[in-house]
């Protein structure tokens, strides 16, 4: 029994060890398309830049995220 309950904690503890190694898909943030600034409107690169733009950003890199910023058109 101890035996069975040893290998069963070390499995146990192999799977815990290993969920902190996985890599987390990065998180898809929408954004209006159309421009509308302050807000949200692309720059000469074609970046997205803005009010909106700066407030994802922050709490991505608060929350240590991952983020795209996706453009999404009103359809």
């Amino acid at each position: 029994m101890k035996t069975v309950l040893k290998t069963f904690a070390a499995a146990l503890l192999l799977g815990v060890a290993a969920m902190g190694v996985a890599k987390a898909d990065p998180v898809k943030i929408g954004v209006a398309a159309e421009p509308y600034p302050p807000f949200t409107s692309p720059d000469a690169s074609g970046k997205w830049v803005g009010w909106e733009i700066d407030f994802i950003d922050a709490v991505c890199a608060e929350e240590k995220l991952d983020c795209v910023i996706t453009p999404v058109a009103w359809d």
